[in-house]
């Protein structure tokens, strides 16, 4: 026979089951709707990326767009270079070759001295990680290159630098600074500073390249006078109003075209680099 305590007791049972079944339903519910959330998020995440990427893709065909896929677009492009310091944007690898323009580009984004040149007697190239070993295998050496006019006739001469002193009777490369220097905010272990005695007239190109290292770095110049323009950085945004404020932004540098690596050991002598 069933007593009135006895009832009481079922109904809390009966009470906690239920009370337990709607914590974990609510729980999955939350967690379900979360998912979709953060699915949904992901999901605009990309198209704003895709959007970001589109806006970069139509300026550099000429074009310019406001919005696409419903998502507002804005380009914005800085010159790189154009001061007396230029750090390269990505870092560099071993045997990879970086240039800098000393004269300024046509329309056609052809080299032209008659539009701007270095004025400049000094130069200081700038490479290495911040605290990087300059005794190890991995150390990176440097070769600079500086391409010249001379009469109607191109011509180069080299610079070496190399801060492991374990490697120079193998190399024969020159010494190069150890210490801690800053540039635009960013931090080198080493540098190679070629004054006015070292450096050509009618200057047009330095090409600089990297040896030994296992890994990319940092590699920047400095100089006495204003160096020219080196391309063009474009910046698009995609942002969507009205969802939480998502939006993407997408970077994209562009250094002028350079001649390739077979360039710095041959003779040359046409009238144009780029030919």
């Amino acid at each position: 026979m069933k007593t009135k305590k006895d009832a009481g007791q079922a109904l809390l049972i009966i009470v906690l089951i239920l009370a337990v079944g709607l914590t974990i339903g609510l729980s999955m519910v939350s967690r379900s709707i979360t998912d979709v959330r953060i699915s949904q998020e992901q999901e605009e995440s990309a198209r704003a990326f895709s959007a970001a990427e589109a806006g970069i893709e139509a300026i550099l065909s000429g074009q310019e767009i406001s919005s696409y896929g419903g998502f507002i677009v804005n380009v914005e492009s800085k010159d790189l270079g154009g001061a007396d310091s230029f750090i390269f944007p990505d870092q560099v690898k071993k045997g990879e070759i970086q240039t800098v323009w000393l004269v300024g580009h046509n329309s056609d984004d052809e080299p032209d001295p008659t539009i701007e040149q270095f004025a400049g007697d000094t130069i200081t190239i700038y490479w290495g990680n911040q605290d990087t070993d300059p005794n190890q295998e991995f150390t990176p050496a440097l070769e600079a290159t500086f391409i010249f006019q001379e009469g109607t006739d191109f011509k180069t001469k080299k610079f070496t630098a190399d801060p492991y002193s374990g490697r120079p009777d193998d190399n024969h490369f020159g010494e190069a600074e150890i210490g801690e220097y800053s540039l635009q905010e960013k931090n080198f272990s080493f540098r190679k500073v070629l004054s006015s005695s070292d450096l050509p007239t009618n200057l047009y190109a330095l090409r600089l390249k990297l040896f030994y290292n296992d890994t990319t770095h940092l590699l920047g110049l400095e100089a006495n006078a204003a160096l020219p323009k080196q391309g063009q950085c474009y910046e698009s945004t995609a942002s969507l109003s009205g969802t939480g404020g998502i939006s993407s932004k997408v970077q994209q540098c562009n250094l002028y075209k350079t001649p390739p690596l077979l360039f710095d050991y041959v003779l040359f002598s046409e009238s144009n680099l780029m030919k």
